[in-house]
């Protein structure tokens, strides 16, 4: 399980394994996309080289950069994604997010930030319509997530936002 019960709450954790993973595969992919771009150059100029260069390139920058992002994440040795306590939920930052600001709580990737379209990321939505965005990298599961925010959150937020994540939940499983 990715969660552990503190005195300060229920904090949100990845663990080594899933770290290795992401990080094996991830690098995996860009050595691929490299790999495939050497083998397209050294073939006769065609359609299919220039459309294989442009793939692989593509492939590159996106398993780059979820790769660098990732590297920053373990660097940090910080293992905690995510922390709820009574007051709210604090991010890898240390930043609060109170309870009584939330009014859509969601599970999504998003265009709100470079982060949100790689890595599925807990979107909150703060009274002052500002987003706050607590990104899990992929390693941690999405029904952990969900089970911490049912479990942990919604019985502490404001109803509407409540009705937000049952209509988003509903709507996600039909």
């Amino acid at each position: 399980m990715n969660t552990e019960k503190t005195k300060e709450g229920i904090r949100v954790v990845y663990r080594s394994r899933d770290a290795g993973r992401f990080m094996f595969l991830a690098s995996l992919m860009v050595i691929v996309g490299m790999v495939g771009i050497w083998l397209a150059l050294d073939t006769d100029v065609s359609f299919k080289m220039v459309i294989g260069i442009f793939v692989c390139s593509l492939g590159i920058l996106f398993f780059g950069f979820a790769l660098f992002t990732f590297m920053t994440l373990l660097f940090s040795k910080n293992k905690v994604l995510m922390t709820v306590t009574h007051e709210g939920i604090i991010n890898r930052k240390g930043e609060v997010v109170p309870f009584q600001q939330m009014r859509v709580l969601s599970t999504d990737w998003h265009t709100r930030s470079s982060t949100g379209m790689v890595f599925k990321q807990l979107s909150i939505l703060k009274s002052d319509q500002t987003w706050e965005a607590i990104s899990f990298y992929n390693i941690v599961s999405e029904k952990v997530i969900v089970q911490v925010v049912e479990q942990y959150i919604i019985p502490n937020v404001a109803d509407d936002c409540k009705v937000a994540w049952e209509h988003r939940v509903l709507s996600s499983i039909s």
